[in-house]
């Protein structure tokens, strides 16, 4: 009998990933439990290998608002468990949250029936919260960040928050932006915010591009970055690799698609990305996902197929191939990069050098 071929018979997609990464992506299938509907998976935070948190949204087919929740894995993203309290209306701002280790973590909600919002908190790993209501001037936060169980940072409504007692209180300071878009810092010291350009002499009314802060005190003072291109759009994420390159992924409006900026001196100038493999009219990037070691990956689609770009030289070069998965967000765990696709858990190997 003739030996079958099984390598011939692997998906087109199947190959270009072995060729690209060496290994093929482990896929967790998960389910949710206790939501209505279909919803997805947005952020993800493991802290273990089995234990996760994650917020996720549900859209209406016809209607941008749809539904966002928070949810819970204790089984490596098999099952998530809906956090009951957590129920609220628009589906492109899902509730932002964060956890420092297992057992101390925070979620910002607000409850659709009044528009109140919350902060609640745990210490011992979700299985009891404490709630308070936001004071005016805060709430609204639209990402959170903490370093430890007290020490924490949040930005909303034009506005950057810092917090010392775990989210008890807050002290903000308003930024020169019509919007805020993406927050995230390196480190305690050094972080980035984007958002819209005011047109002069009215900070409600967006000019139509960009605009990057960028702290390397904490957050103590603020000095508008050097863009070398005027950015057309709004972010929808910042991703670090060090404390020196970082990447800022922007959309534009309509069919324009995405751009790509970076950064090599830790956020106080910025280019465009030269590839336009990932770039323009009609290609949307989700994630940029970078090791230290220059290893990751960049994943886009163009409204119809999905796509992954892998580097090994800290995104200066990427090669690039189609992808069954279109992939939400990401994170660095355990030497691999995890991300959400659906309701799934989808773990890609580090390209090989």
């Amino acid at each position: 009998m003739r030996k079958k071929n099984v390598q011939a018979e692997w998906p087109v997609w199947i190959l270009a990933l072995l060729l690209l990464t060496g290994a093929a992506p482990r896929v967790v299938k998960g389910r949710c439990i206790g939501c209505r509907g279909a919803y997805s998976l947005r952020t993800i935070q493991f802290i273990t290998a089995q234990e996760g948190w994650a917020n996720a949204s549900q859209s209406w087919e016809g209607n941008g608002s749809g539904y966002a929740t928070f949810l819970h894995t204790k089984d490596g993203g098999k099952h998530w468990h809906r956090i009951p309290f957590v129920w609220q209306v628009g589906a492109e701002s899902p509730p932002p949250f964060a956890f420092v280790d297992r057992n101390h973590g925070f979620v910002e909600w607000d409850t659709p029936d009044d528009g109140v919002y919350h902060w609640s908190t745990t210490i011992n790993g979700g299985r009891t919260w404490r709630h308070r209501e936001m004071n005016r001037d805060v709430e609204g936060m639209q990402y959170v960040q903490f370093f430890d169980a007290r020490n924490g940072y949040g930005a909303g409504d034009k506005r950057f928050q810092k917090t010392t007692d775990g989210g008890a209180t807050w002290q903000g300071v308003e930024l020169p932006l019509s919007s805020m878009d993406a927050m995230s810092f390196f480190d305690r010291m050094n972080g980035i915010i984007v958002g819209g350009t005011p047109v002069e002499n009215d900070t409600t009314v967006w000019a139509g591009h960009a605009r990057i802060l960028v702290t390397h005190d904490g957050g103590a003072t603020w000095k508008l970055a050097e863009l070398h291109e005027r950015s057309l759009g709004y972010a929808i994420d910042v991703s670090w690799i060090d404390a020196k390159r970082a990447f800022i992924e922007m959309w534009g409006s309509e069919d324009s698609g995405s751009e790509v900026l970076r950064t090599n001196d830790g956020g106080d100038s910025w280019t465009t990305h030269p590839d336009d493999t990932f770039q323009g009219s009609n290609k949307w990037i989700n994630d940029i996902t970078i090791a230290p070691d220059g290893r990751g990956y960049l994943f886009f689609s163009n409204g119809k197929d999905s796509f992954m770009s892998t580097t090994t030289d800290g995104g200066a070069t990427w090669k690039t191939a189609k992808s069954r998965y279109a992939i939400s967000s990401c994170q660095l765990f355990n030497g691999e990069v995890w991300c959400s696709s659906e309701m799934n858990i989808v773990k890609f190997a580090l390209p090989a050098f």
